[in-house]
């Protein structure tokens, strides 16, 4: 077993695009499947005191990592009996086994163009989702109409 060596940062504003993991540091830490909450994010991002930032020094190798989080056992690094809790000392003291970097670089050549594609489709969804939600009162309000002119689809009259 080795360890990846991390970048931990806590606390991050950017007003640039980035993309980083996160991984729930206390409260719901685990899922129902026993695996920690982890998030890959990207964007304009604000991190509160409540989540870890994990990137890999090879920054090629963020989705790996991602996959590699979302695999351990959180009860491996969890502490408290009460509020669990996932402490920077826990996650650096859990040994994984970590495979080669020709293993890690073929992985990111074969998922890389998948998750861009996945990141696209989310985009795209959270554009369409405005969309929807800026359009449907004026829809319902009759302020706007998709029907043509030509087409009369009052109901109003029997």
């Amino acid at each position: 077993p080795s360890r990846e060596p991390l970048l931990y940062y806590r606390g991050c504003v950017t007003r640039r695009q980035i993309q980083i993991i996160l991984l729930a540091e206390d409260g719901s830490t685990s899922d129902n499947e026993g695996h920690p909450i982890v998030q890959y994010v990207w964007g304009k991002v604000w991190v509160n005191n409540h989540a870890h930032i994990l990137l890999p020094k090879n920054r090629n190798h963020k989705v790996f990592l991602y996959f590699l989080l979302k695999g351990i056992e959180a009860k491996k690094i969890e502490s408290g009996s009460i509020q669990k809790k996932i402490s920077q000392a826990n996650l650096s003291n859990h040994n994984i086994l970590y495979p080669s970097e020709a293993v890690i670089t073929t992985f990111s050549r074969i998922v890389s163009p998948l998750w861009k594609e996945w990141m696209q489709s989310h985009e795209t969804i959270d554009t369409l989702i405005k969309q929807r939600d800026e359009l449907l009162p004026l829809l319902i309000n009759g302020q706007v109409s998709v029907m043509p002119r030509e087409v009369n689809c009052d109901l109003s009259h029997d």
